[in-house]
């Protein structure tokens, strides 16, 4: 009896131990993607700054920087409707096509880095982290990155990406939706048919 007593208590430290390890070894790889995390946010700053370096912008305007020019470009004309948009972005794009890519999918990469972890298993966790990075970025960064998804449409894995995940759509397009050009076009996306169902659930159950 004395010896299966001291079993038990062998038995509850080794799972105390274990158990111990387990939040240690959890700790330390939040603490590594969240490193990892940061330093590709820092990354992508840098890689903005190099790239609006080399950007060939139109020699009638002295915008430097790609994306306020490409924003005020596109926004210039009230009433355009967003096809048209994206066809002068694609001329726009041609002359950029390796500054935009990198762009494009570099940004891609760390959303996807943060939605595809198994160290947050949550979603609302996941889109917290994916909410500190879109506020990094300037709205004409979200329009051109909204404007090349429509652009490159059934060309990459990027737009059926986004279209799978109604989620990151809605933390990426949020801020761009309230622009009426664009809130009518969104109005096709999954996380805008979930945002109008919910509101009209809850306009109902207030009835």
């Amino acid at each position: 009896l004395i010896n299966f007593a001291g079993f038990l208590m062998i038995m509850v430290a080794f799972l105390q131990q274990s158990i111990a390890n387990r939040a240690s070894d959890k700790d330390h790889n939040l603490q590594r993607f969240e490193d990892k995390f940061f330093q590709m946010i820092q990354l992508h700053h840098q890689n903005i700054f190099t790239l609006n370096q080399r950007y060939q912008h139109d020699p009638a305007h002295n915008e430097s920087d790609f994306f306020f020019f490409t924003y005020d470009h596109l926004m210039t004309k009230e009433g355009k409707e967003i096809e048209e948009m994206i066809e002068e972005y694609q001329g726009i794009y041609e002359l950029n096509r390796h500054f935009v890519d990198h762009f494009v999918n570099y940004l891609m990469t760390i959303i996807r880095y943060v939605w595809d972890t198994k160290v947050i298993p949550m979603k609302d966790e996941k889109i917290k982290y994916l909410t500190i990075l879109e506020n990094q970025l300037p709205t004409a960064e979200l329009w051109v990155f909204f404007v090349d998804i429509l652009f490159r449409k059934n060309m990459n894995t990027h737009e059926a990406y986004f279209m799978n995940h109604p989620h990151i759509q809605g933390v990426f397009f949020q801020r761009i939706s309230t622009m009426p050009v664009v809130n009518t076009y969104l109005k096709t996306f999954p996380f805008m048919k979930e945002k109008e169902e919910k509101t009209s659930s809850f306009s109902f159950l207030n009835n």
